[in-house]
């Protein structure tokens, strides 16, 4: 089964290097907009880059969020610790998905990634 689900880049879209690397850097915070300007014909890094683009917009969301829950003591600070590992570990499973040229959804926030038309 994990040979199935490991795809080699050109079997996922992915034509190599430079796609795989523009899809990498879709998870990379603001740098989302490079993979949207220079990639934008390729379905493989559109599909990073829309996962990526909804991460963002999720951690910028957050941020205001977490600046309220730095005053509520312990509880607070967990929560905020928590969702942040959440964060850290998306952006490494994607940016290691797409160095390997292998599509992904991403856990809670894939299917609203799928919604953007562009």
């Amino acid at each position: 089964m994990a040979e199935e689900e490991k795809q080699p880049a050109q079997a996922s879209g992915g034509s190599g290097g430079d796609d795989n690397l523009m899809a990498a850097l879709s998870y990379l915070g603001i740098l989302v907009i490079v993979p949207l300007l220079v990639k934008k014909d390729s379905a493989y890094v559109k599909s990073h880059a829309k996962q990526g683009l909804v991460l963002l917009i999720a951690e910028v969301i957050f941020g205001f969020i977490a600046w309220l829950l730095v005053f509520i003591p312990v509880i607070g600070w967990l929560i905020e610790v928590v969702v942040w590992l959440f964060f850290l570990i998306m952006i490494i499973m994607g940016v290691t998905k797409a160095l390997s040229g292998e599509t992904w959804t991403m856990p809670v926030f894939g299917s609203l990634a799928e919604k953007f038309k562009f």
